[in-house]
């Protein structure tokens, strides 16, 4: 994955990009992309810490441990300790209108 294009190489990990950014559309494409690979990657570890996640998911999607470890961290950080001039700060409150409507539609038919 290059650092201006969303895709990687690993097609289920595409499709589930697609999927968090269309219900959370308050996230930059950016912002969305890195939470979809935090979270698909939280799942094939089975767990939530950062190494799992990172060496498990590294070599699926092409990527330096050290560059996604750092991708990663980076989403979480406030907007003052990321790198570079235009990073923002992710608003999670923001997040839970578009989190509960996917949670809800999940459960719209049970």
């Amino acid at each position: 994955m290059t650092s201006n294009d969303n895709k990687t190489c690993y097609t289920p990990l595409n499709e589930w990009i697609t999927i968090v950014a269309e219900n959370l559309p308050n996230l930059s494409q950016p912002q969305a992309t890195v939470l979809a690979i935090f979270s698909f990657g939280m799942v094939l570890a089975k767990c939530c810490a950062l190494t799992a996640v990172v060496i498990i998911l590294a070599p699926l999607i092409k990527v330096r441990e050290n560059t996604l470890r750092q991708r990663l961290r980076e989403w979480y950080y406030d907007a003052d300790n990321k790198r570079g001039d235009k990073r923002l700060q992710v608003d999670v409150s923001s997040c839970f209108p578009g989190w509960l409507r996917w949670l809800l539609s999940a459960f719209g038919d049970a």
